[in-house]
């Protein structure tokens, strides 16, 4: 197929192509050789840009001025001839459908894939958002958190368990003026998956919740609790999962008096 093409682009044919000087079946050879392959293209958008210069700059051009172009591009002698004229016949005009319906669909490839990338690039922003309204939440977080521990009226109580023959260290910061409470461990025991730590507060002789915690997260990040006036000591407990209404003494982990 190769050299059936240079011999094409070798020949004369394209050039009496494009002056119109074919018969109707080399007419509709060319125009199903132009839809395959490039070069023929290449080659008669060339002829056609010639000829268009020199009608276009001189109306009056003679038959051997199109000689001497179709000599230059091509590199022999063609006789030039009248200009085209167009014999429209069924194999034609479904040459020039095909043609068409390539440059359609290669425009439509060209389109989706266009497509496909601005929506990754539109996903790709919505989960940069997201990350960026998490970090964001968790500044927030941590700058209350600091801002809390650091008030002037939050007092850092040390739960210790040592008198229970426990390793174990709570400390809760407690501010009366704010009414607020947070709790971070420093160490506490493993428990089961189906118990929770929970701590009370003894208010005028009654053990009364402040909410169960998880141990893990309490490590990583004071976390708030409940506050109660007047409370008079804080006490953890090992609990059932789920927390209970009354302390298990038995279970007393930790404590201090405030």
């Amino acid at each position: 197929m190769k050299e059936h093409i240079d011999d094409i682009l070798n020949s004369d044919l394209l050039e009496r192509f494009v002056l119109g000087d074919v018969t109707i079946q080399e007419r509709q050879k060319v125009d199903l050789l132009r839809i395959e392959h490039r070069a023929i293209r290449e080659k008669i958008t060339a002829l056609e840009k010639a000829f268009s210069k020199v009608d276009g700059n001189d109306p009056k051009s003679s038959k051997d001025s199109r000689e001497c172009i179709v000599k230059n591009i091509s590199g022999s002698n063609v006789k030039a001839a009248a200009p085209p004229t167009f014999n429209l016949t069924p194999q034609s005009i479904l040459s020039m459908w095909k043609y068409v319906a390539a440059l359609l669909i290669g425009g439509f490839a060209t389109w989706a894939f266009m497509q496909h990338q601005l929506s990754s690039s539109n996903e790709l922003i919505i989960e940069q958002e997201a990350e960026l309204a998490q970090l964001q939440s968790d500044c927030d977080f941590l700058n209350k958190q600091y801002a809390f521990i650091n008030h002037t009226s939050s007092i850092p109580y040390l739960l210790d368990g040592k008198a229970f023959s426990k390793e174990s260290q709570v400390v809760i910061y407690w501010n009366e003026q704010l009414e607020k409470s947070m709790l971070r461990v420093v160490e506490l025991p493993a428990i089961s998956s189906d118990q929770t730590y929970q701590l009370w507060a003894d208010v005028e002789g009654r053990m009364l919740s402040l909410g169960t915690f998880d141990a893990g997260q309490a490590i990583t990040d004071a976390i708030p609790m409940n506050y109660l006036s007047r409370a008079s000591s804080l006490n953890i407990t090992v609990e059932s999962r789920g927390g209970s209404e009354h302390p298990t003494v038995s279970n007393l982990t930790a404590s201090v008096s405030i």
